[in-house]
């Protein structure tokens, strides 16, 4: 068996670009303010199918523990911080969905007049609920819990040309590893994304901007990989002092390439007759071109008492299914100030995923929506207590099979004053 690999390059990277700010920002800015800002979340709760069970989902509480503690620094031309947090949950009637998540979130950032470098990594260890392959109809989507690893690491540098126009260059290296990838039916992967911003400023209230981009899907394990070019132009626009909204539209030209089983037949003498039997498969190399159109849209309403927003996305996304994804997310929020200390919001997610590529699982395509209303009371400055709900539905494919979830929460949230360390 191979050693596995561990990505926590991205993050070494990040810390390392923590450690090269701060030591220039002692040479340009003395006294810079290091502080610690610990946190914690408390959440008790009801799941009335948390296996996506067909029909006659088991019921259970739901216990969870968030504690999270940020360090950073700020000076005036550089900053940096790095966020650490685990994630403990407890099924108590279903105990083998326990999870037990960890990640840390290092960013940095370094200015010089009009030059501006950062550089973002992250390290997430998360559970990921599956089902096992070839399960029947009436089966549950989640059937089992394992691990899944990822690092990124995403440097960019942005210059302001003149007063109006500025150029960003980005880059985003992603790596991920599954524990359980038979088991699962997923496969380690690896994507790496280019891409240059340009933007010019039409006054206070319009802007507009144009991004190529350039792509690379890797999946070592099946021998998958996507290469994409893609360019969109899009406008920001101010319409007035509680109205603005950003659409962007392009297109998207990917290559895909793999290998695909293939039957092998020949010729065997049974009872005296020639037949032609399959004698075995073999691997054949294939590939194929997809092309598609990206769009991103947003738009923010400012409400005499909150606020709402909407987003819509087209997108191709990684996944570990060995291919990519081409997926539609509709996103609706509306917040709402009851009080001085009472808050309401009203969310709605809509997702459509389908899978591309030169051997397409069908059983990835699924469709997913969810519905949560909640209200937040600041009990005092610094905790703040939220009821929450959330209903789930979600049809897999090929056999479109639907299962349905309802989930309601108390939380508990505390964060404690912000501790500085020097100056």
């Amino acid at each position: 068996m191979r050693g596995r690999r561990h990505p926590a390059g991205p993050v070494a990277y990040a810390l390392a670009a923590l450690g090269l700010c701060a030591a220039g920002g002692v040479r340009t800015a003395v006294g810079a303010e290091w502080y610690a800002a610990p946190a914690v979340r408390l959440q008790a709760g009801y799941d009335d199918n948390p296996r996506f069970a067909i029909s006659g989902g088991r019921a259970t509480e739901v216990f969870d523990l968030a504690p999270t503690l940020e360090l950073g620094a700020r000076a005036p031309r550089w900053g940096a911080t790095v966020v650490g947090g685990a994630h403990l949950r407890r099924y108590p009637r279903e105990s083998d969905l326990n999870r037990n998540d960890n990640n840390v979130d290092v960013s940095s950032y370094y200015d010089a007049q009009r030059l501006r470098w950062s550089l973002d990594g992250s390290f997430v260890r998360s559970s990921l609920l599956g089902t096992t392959q070839g399960s029947g109809p009436q089966a549950p989507l989640v059937q089992f819990q394992s691990q899944a690893s990822t690092g990124t690491a995403n440097p960019s540098l942005t210059w302001q040309i003149t007063p109006t126009d500025l150029v960003k260059w980005s880059y985003l290296f992603q790596d991920t590893e599954y524990q359980d990838e038979a088991l699962l039916g997923l496969s380690s992967f690896r994507y790496q994304q280019g891409s240059v911003t340009y933007q010019h400023d039409f006054g206070s209230r319009l802007q507009v901007f144009a991004v190529p981009s350039y792509s690379v899907f890797d999946v070592p394990a099946n021998g998958f990989q996507s290469r994409t070019a893609s360019l969109r132009v899009g406008v920001m626009r101010v319409f007035s002092p509680t109205l603005s909204a950003t659409v962007s539209i392009g297109g998207r030209r990917t290559q895909l390439s793999g290998t695909q089983s293939v039957p092998q037949f020949g010729i065997r003498l049974i009872k005296g007759q020639l037949v032609l039997v399959q004698v075995g498969t073999r691997s054949v190399p294939v590939s194929a071109l997809n092309t598609g159109v990206t769009v991103d849209a947003s738009f923010t309403k400012q409400l005499e008492r909150g606020r709402l927003r909407g987003s819509f996305t087209r997108s191709l996304s990684p996944n570990g299914l060995g291919t990519e994804v081409d997926t539609n997310v509709l996103t609706l929020a509306l917040d709402h100030r009851i009080s001085r200390r009472l808050s309401g919001s009203l969310s709605l997610n809509l997702l459509r995923a389908r899978t591309i590529g030169v051997s397409v699982p069908t059983s990835a395509d699924r469709d997913w929506a969810r519905l949560s209303p909640s209200l937040s009371w600041r009990w005092t400055p610094r905790a703040t207590v939220d009821l929450s709900y959330a209903y789930t539905w979600t049809r897999v494919q090929p056999d479109s099979r639907i299962a349905r979830d309802n989930v309601i929460y108390l939380t508990l949230s505390y964060r404690w004053p912000r501790i500085t360390l020097s100056r």
